[in-house]
């Protein structure tokens, strides 16, 4: 196995995070790897401790530039990249050690485009396995299957929706090896700004990706560690005009759907996306430092927004758990006090998790 690895870092502020992060990367024991870090405009010490490592490592590539944001960050490390696979991870993430040679086991016997592979959580005090990503620990997805794929970075459809936690379970790039060249053979495959369209840049990338997916590996070994302790991270903070942004997504979804001359399977799986969003869009809402009053506007605001309005009336909720369908039928039926009240219990449940 001499193929090279390329793993692409954004770095920002996560100083404290960065040398166990690096460490991790550093010491893989598949050694044939070149670590891509990107610092993007960091206002801590990331640069000194990327210089540091690249001076001892000369596998550690280090581009320092003013903050774009991840989306710049990752799009200009792909033009670099020169590996026949790539990885991504965060700068305040890590890997288990064997991660890169267990995905070239994989890759090397199976010929896949795409490996999938589980991850761990990691909060303060406790760690936890993400599990129930796929129901078997190993899969081979053939060409009818990878379809399948593809459509669920649309949205899900059927039974997917049976536990909405794992709706976008599949979705990070973090947990996949790419094939290279299928990403430098089709520019259309590239991470679109959060600023633009939400939370879902990775999904969206993984959406134009398997399009070119034709066979898909996953296995359940738990190869990345996700911290859920950064408080700094874009998933934890609240977001202004989220509403818009997540429209614009899903009018990207729509548009690329509409293009490329896809079923009804990825316009339902749309109208499901939509629809389950109001979770995300509502607990963003309990996030904001405003009054109870303001997030009930708000929220009130979503509801009877007509997309929502329509994509809730068409959603399936039969498979779900009854907590899940109660939330759901208060939505369809607009009791937003209701909702609101069900909002700030999951808050504090997700606190808790």
């Amino acid at each position: 196995m001499n193929q090279k690895i390329s793993i692409i870092v954004p770095v920002y502020n996560v100083e404290q995070y960065l040398r166990q992060s690096l460490d991790s990367l550093v010491n893989q024991t598949y050694r044939n790897i070149e670590i891509i870090t990107i610092n993007d405009g960091s206002p801590d010490h990331c640069i000194d401790i990327l210089r540091e490592y690249a001076a001892k490592d000369e596998r550690v590539v280090v581009i320092d530039k003013k903050n774009e944001g991840v989306a710049a960050a990752r799009n200009d490390a792909m033009k670099v990249a020169t590996g026949d696979y790539l990885m991504f991870a965060d700068g305040d993430d890590w890997l288990e050690l064997n991660a890169c040679e267990r995905l070239m086991e994989v890759m090397q016997e199976y010929h896949p485009d795409v490996v999938m592979y589980s991850y761990y959580r990691e909060y303060a005090d406790k760690t936890l396995e993400k599990n129930n990503i796929f129901p078997e620990d190993f899969i081979i997805f053939d060409e009818a299957q990878c379809r399948q794929l593809h459509r669920r970075h649309a949205g899900a459809v059927g039974e997917e929706l049976a536990h909405p936690e794992n709706f976008d379970a599949i979705c990070s790039l973090c947990t996949k090896l790419f094939r290279a060249d299928i990403i430098r053979e089709h520019k259309e495959i590239y991470y679109i700004d959060n600023k633009i369209i939400g939370t879902y840049g990775d999904g969206l990338m993984n959406l134009f990706y398997y399009k070119y997916v034709h066979k898909a590996v996953f296995i359940g070994d738990h190869l990345y560690h996700y911290r859920k302790t950064n408080e700094t991270s874009v998933t934890t903070a609240y977001k202004k005009d989220f509403p818009k942004r997540w429209g614009n997504l899903f009018d990207i979804i729509a548009k690329y759907i509409e293009d490329n001359h896809l079923g009804d399977d990825f316009k339902d799986g749309l109208s499901n996306r939509i629809a389950i969003s109001i979770v995300g869009l509502g607990l963003n809402e309990m996030h904001a430092e405003t009054s109870f009053s303001s997030k009930y506007k708000k929220v009130k605001a979503i509801l009877v927004e007509p997309r929502y309005r329509m994509a809730i009336k068409k959603f399936d909720t039969h498979l779900m758990p009854f907590y899940w369908r109660f939330f759901f039928f208060c939505c369809r039926l607009r009791w937003t006090f209701a909702v609101c009240c069900l909002l700030g219990i999951i808050k504090i449940l997700k606190s808790k998790i």
